[in-house]
């Protein structure tokens, strides 16, 4: 397969689903290799001494460059086959999945009873008997044409937005507009910071007939606590919004005095310190949706600075997450 059949993620890389990997000489033999087998769908290549490293992912269907994770520093190239390619049904199991009397055992994170479907969001993928901690799933939002790749807390099934924890990580979120637009940090248990990136949040807050409520997970190590703080209706609107936030009223039966977010607040602009708005951020603060008196509490602020509001008074902590909930009907 020549180079003019892939499409090319300058920046990109995946994670899923590696088959193979080998090293090169130049990146136009990881393009050649890839085109021999129907089973691989894409290549992240990335820059090494004397030469390139090429990870060969299989099952990775109906992408494009916003479905995966961006490290502008990182020297990764991914790339993709323009043309499709349907896997074959397996007796009545499509997408990989295989038949026992019960029906089809799905894999690769397809559902429904003949695996037909990759799950719409993390919720789909319940289970809770599962341990705590985080897993990368591919998921396609309902009305949504294009997989994208989304970090899973395990137990919950709840889709992670944001995670900081101060104990490992000492970088910065002060980034610019076009790194908020995308996947940033770690995934998977190993996560120290992780940013899903707006266009994801964007894509999957706006499914048709699906609401999610915003989850706000804060914990202190010394002397111990820990708390959540439920938003109900909360979605975002698209770039030319400035990716706007719209927050319900809390979570009815919650704790009292933990509104760090802004409940009940429409058309909250994102802000970086190249796109900034109304004044904010200020200083080395990271992108935010910050609403005026709540500065203190945005969850991207820097090292040593992370506060959230407790029985209406500061509170120091140690590691936060913030996730989608699916309501579900």
């Amino acid at each position: 397969m020549l180079e003019h059949e892939y499409r090319v993620c300058t920046g990109h890389y995946a994670r899923l689903y590696v088959r193979e990997s080998r090293f090169e000489k130049r990146d136009i033999f990881c393009y050649f290799y890839c085109g021999q087998f129907d089973w691989c769908r894409v290549v992240t290549i990335q820059t090494v001494v004397s030469g390139v490293t090429c990870l060969y992912h299989e099952n990775l269907f109906e992408v494009d460059c916003h479905t995966f994770p961006v490290d502008a520093q990182g020297g990764y190239k991914l790339i993709y086959k323009k043309e499709e390619y349907t896997p074959p049904i397996d007796n009545g199991c499509k997408n990989g999945g295989t038949r026992l009397n019960t029906g089809c055992v799905c894999v690769d994170n397809y559902v429904t009873p003949d695996c037909s479907r990759l799950a719409h969001d993390c919720s789909e993928f319940a289970d809770s008997s599962a341990p705590y901690g985080f897993t990368i799933h591919m998921v396609r939002p309902y009305g949504y044409n294009k997989s994208i790749e989304v970090s899973c807390t395990i137990r919950f099934a709840m889709t992670l937005i944001l995670l900081r924890d101060e104990r490992k990580f000492h970088g910065t979120f002060n980034r610019s507009w076009s790194e908020y637009k995308y996947t940033f940090g770690d995934s998977g248990n190993s996560v120290k910071s992780y940013w899903m990136g707006l266009e994801k949040l964007y894509i999957l807050t706006n499914q048709p007939g699906v609401n999610f409520r915003l989850q706000v997970f804060c914990y202190r190590f010394s002397p111990i606590k820990y708390f959540n703080t439920y938003y109900n209706n909360f979605v975002i609107g698209n770039a030319s919004t400035s990716y706007a936030m719209t927050t319900g009223l809390l979570t009815p039966g919650g704790l009292s005095g933990v509104d760090g977010m802004g409940a009940n607040r429409s058309n909250v602009p994102f802000c970086t310190y190249d796109r900034p708005c109304s004044g904010h951020p200020n200083g080395l603060n990271g992108g935010w949706w910050y609403v005026n008196g709540l500065e203190k509490y945005a969850l991207t602020n820097p090292f040593g600075s992370l506060h959230y509001l407790f029985s209406n008074s500061d509170l120091v902590i140690d590691v936060v997450s913030v996730a989608l909930d699916r309501i579900q009907p």
